[in-house]
């Protein structure tokens, strides 16, 4: 759903991902970080990539959430 859904589908994934026990979401969360960092996500997900990211321990993924929101300060 995130690369082909509507806005809605893809907001509602990235709800269910923030949350999830599954660690492989950590891939799924820096690839799209990773995404917006390159300005190839739509802003209107930047914030529910933001929440989802939020929940995630890994160090990587809290630098890359770093970035983004220092990015989008700017």
């Amino acid at each position: 759903l995130l690369e082909s859904g509507g806005l809605g589908e893809r907001q509602k994934a990235l709800q269910f991902l923030g949350p999830s026990r599954d660690r492989r979401v950590d891939s799924v969360l820096l690839y799209w970080l990773e995404a917006a960092l390159a300005g190839e996500m739509s802003p209107g997900l930047h914030q529910g990539l933001i929440e989802a990211a939020q929940l995630r321990t890994p160090p990587v993924i809290k630098q890359k959430l770093a970035d983004l929101k220092s990015k989008l300060k700017k």
